[in-house]
């Protein structure tokens, strides 16, 4: 990064932590997170984040040490935020239900509420 190619510089970091990073991730999110977003979709965020304030200017990188421990700090930090958001009162998913199984909601004869809404529907 300090010799100012910074493709060549770029590669060479996602080589080196991707994996480490998807891990970590993985490692820190649930599995009611995972399934609202992947640990690979908060790790591109990371790498947004990070090579934004890069360009910026806004980070000192010392030694690989030091920017493994950036790199996962800014990854718990998404993850943090993303369960922040998700709690929020609109979108808390401790608040859905999970659909019937498709099969069953077929393998059944329609009640009698069924049909008068149905006929009710089919009059209009």
């Amino acid at each position: 990064l300090n010799a100012g190619d910074k493709n060549h510089a770029a590669e060479i970091i996602v080589q080196r932590f991707a994996s480490r990073l998807g891990a970590l991730a993985a490692s820190k999110m649930s599995q009611r997170m995972q399934q609202q977003r992947s640990p690979e979709d908060v790790i591109q965020s990371v790498w947004a984040t990070f090579f934004r304030r890069l360009d910026n200017g806004q980070l000192e990188i010392r030694d690989w040490d030091s920017l493994w421990g950036l790199l996962a700090q800014i990854t718990v930090w998404r993850i943090c935020r993303h369960a922040e958001r998700q709690r929020a009162a609109r979108r808390n998913s401790e608040r859905e239900t999970p659909l019937l199984d498709s099969t069953e909601a077929f393998n059944r004869d329609p009640s009698a509420d069924d049909l008068l809404i149905a006929d009710e529907q089919c009059t209009r």
